[in-house]
């Protein structure tokens, strides 16, 4: 995996001990040092280089991350709620 290292990632969060993004996976490796995940790595996936590249420019690259993972679930979520929904209503067809 190719990954682009953010190494002062530790001077600009206090909840994130490393960042990891693979432009070819998509795919976003963090290690947390504080808050509910203290000392887990969580792989996020189809991040866009965009996404990585404006999590990277906050102010605050913690809160950043939070916001783009929980608008992503919330994406997720709302599709697969839709997909059930239209399932549902084809089944009853």
């Amino acid at each position: 995996m190719d990954f682009i290292l953010e190494k002062d990632i530790t001077k600009r969060s206090s909840i994130l001990e490393y960042m990891r993004y693979s432009e070819q996976e998509k795919e976003l490796e963090v290690k947390f040092k504080k808050g509910k995940w203290k000392g887990k790595k969580k792989v996020f996936k189809n991040i866009s280089k965009e996404v990585y590249q404006t999590i990277i420019d906050s102010e605050s690259v913690g809160r950043a991350l939070i916001e783009v993972v929980g608008e992503q679930k919330y994406k997720e979520k709302t599709i697969k709620k839709n997909q059930s929904i239209i399932h549902k209503i084809l089944t009853f067809l």
